[in-house]
């Protein structure tokens, strides 16, 4: 059912606890017919180090925490594209493409 509303699902495939039926038809695991490589950076961009203060309420009063964080300002990513249409024949749906 949820392959149903999920067009993500059916093209990039995902990780699920299923009922044990289900599960000897795709293994916990469906690996959709798209596949997407880890990003490389083309154009060597700057790391920028963010450190963060967030304040919250409590019921002692205002406290905050601190965070860090990693970013870029500007980064051309390149990824490799796989699609293999014989991964689960017939998952895709017309209307997904």
């Amino acid at each position: 059912e949820m392959l149903n509303h999920c067009p993500d699902v059916r093209m990039f495939g995902g990780t699920f606890s299923f009922e044990e039926k289900e599960v000897k038809e795709y293994g916990g695991a469906l690996y959709g017919p798209v596949q997407l490589s880890y990003g490389i950076d083309l154009m060597g961009a700057d790391i920028i180090h963010l450190k963060l203060g967030t304040p919250f309420s409590t019921e002692k009063g205002k406290q905050t925490t601190t965070a860090e964080e990693y970013g870029v300002d500007h980064a051309v990513i390149s990824y490799d594209i796989t699609i293999n249409p014989r991964n689960y024949p017939g998952l895709l749906k017309q209307k997904d493409i």
